[in-house]
């Protein structure tokens, strides 16, 4: 079953490695057994990477879920605008839903992304714009509030390292104070 469109290394909740060919066939038992699948992805910005990660989360109505999650860096300056970096966190997601699609085809997949469709947010001006992106495929689409497998779970993974960054940095700057 090996897919060349995915990534191959991927986690599972716990950050334990598994395969994308692990993720599959964990998702293919799952909608067998009529789980339902939540594809996300959720990026950070940061000074010279942006850190992009994408879910796919497996729900079993009434009796809880589990996860998995790959992250990956790319140069900040290749998202000059908000705009560039959400379409390409739609981007992962969809191709990520193509990819189980491909294998499942009538897979109960919905995509959650992180905008707002409220204006007074920054991405509310093109929230429109990535949700017909993202139902373009023909699956069904959430955002905030509803949009948990992105603005929950992957943005989780993107914050966690995020914040250790600057964590660390923080110690190094105070080392750095106190031994002067």
């Amino acid at each position: 079953m090996q897919t060349q469109m995915i990534d191959p290394t991927w986690c599972s909740g716990d950050g334990t490695q598994v395969t994308w060919d692990d993720v599959m066939t964990d998702v293919q038992f799952a909608v067998k057994e009529g789980h339902r699948i939540f594809v996300g992805c959720d990026s950070v910005k940061e000074q010279k990477d942006c850190t992009f990660v994408v879910t796919v989360c497996i729900y079993n109505p009434g009796a809880g879920g589990r996860y998995y999650f790959k992250r990956f860096r790319e140069p900040t300056k290749t998202f000059p605008s908000l705009r560039m970096r959400i379409f390409r966190e739609a981007s992962e997601a969809i191709d990520v839903t193509l990819t189980i699609l491909s294998v499942i085809p009538n897979a109960p997949v919905e995509i959650h992304l992180d905008v707002n469709r409220d204006k007074k947010y920054a991405t509310g001006s093109f929230s429109d714009q990535v949700v017909g992106y993202a139902k373009s495929i023909g699956v069904d689409c959430k955002i905030k509030p509803d949009s948990w497998a992105s603005s929950g779970i992957a943005d989780k993974h993107t914050r966690a390292r995020f914040t250790r960054t600057r964590l660390n940095q923080k110690i190094e700057d105070d080392n750095l104070t106190q031994s002067k």
